[in-house]
């Protein structure tokens, strides 16, 4: 089933043309690497399909729906850039860091129930990160940051999982652990995961597909066989 659909989709900004004529398919399940050289769009395309910018031409249909009339985000976990680095600098443990995702159920001057600490255990344990919850998210490592980050947008449970360079400033061996973590998700949870990265050879190796996109559009598709 396709729950991301892309035809001839063209964005700009200004007077800068940046995405031209992109399309694209994305099935339940997948494991989807998007790469290609800096600037060629590919942070633009994940906010073009969370609706945080607007296409110039062309369409997104998110779950069968235009994304004009999609509204069900929360079936769609975003990881931006450099996010554990901006958390790193917040005075918040790491249990109030992933709680404040469930702003929308808790609601506003309303305390978390049992159930909602419950849920953010198990976030956390999902990442591996249960006994850390009482620590300061700035006395961890990257790698740990970015755990952190990840049980963020799965307390939400959803289907979708969108990263953008989720390894930048983590190092080998934290990669590695992310990269088999979004694998387990992928495979067991059966998390449709669309990861942008600079890291050919090991999104190559993992992703059951690989899309090189340019200012010129999908330049290479790659699928896993």
């Amino acid at each position: 089933m396709k729950i991301i659909t892309i035809k001839d989709l063209c964005f700009g900004y200004e007077n800068v043309s940046v995405l031209s004529h992109i399309s694209l398919s994305v099935e339940h399940g997948d494991f989807v690497g998007i790469i290609g050289s800096n600037g060629a769009g590919k942070s633009t395309l994940l906010k073009l399909m969370l609706g945080l910018l607007k296409p110039d031409s062309g369409s997104i249909r998110l779950f069968d729906k235009e994304i004009a009339q999609f509204k069900e985000y929360y079936k769609i976990g975003y990881i931006p850039q450099n996010s554990s680095s901006l958390a790193a600098g917040f005075p918040a443990t790491v249990e109030e860091i992933v709680k404040a995702n469930l702003f929308a159920q808790i609601g506003f001057l309303r305390f978390p129930t049992k159930k909602h600490k419950v849920l953010v255990q198990q976030a956390l344990e999902t990442v591996g990160m249960q006994d850390y919850a009482k620590r300061m998210i700035g006395e961890l490592s990257g790698g740990q940051q970015q755990r952190v980050m990840l049980a963020r947008v799965l307390i939400n449970h959803p289907q979708i999982l969108l990263l953008d360079e989720p390894t930048t400033g983590v190092d080998f061996k934290a990669s590695e652990a992310l990269y088999a973590l979004l694998e387990k998700l992928n495979l067991e949870s059966h998390i449709t995961v669309m990861m942008v990265t600079h890291d050919i050879e090991r999104i190559s190796r993992l992703a059951k597909r690989v899309i090189c996109i340019d200012h010129n559009g999908v330049l290479e598709e790659k699928h896993d066989v």
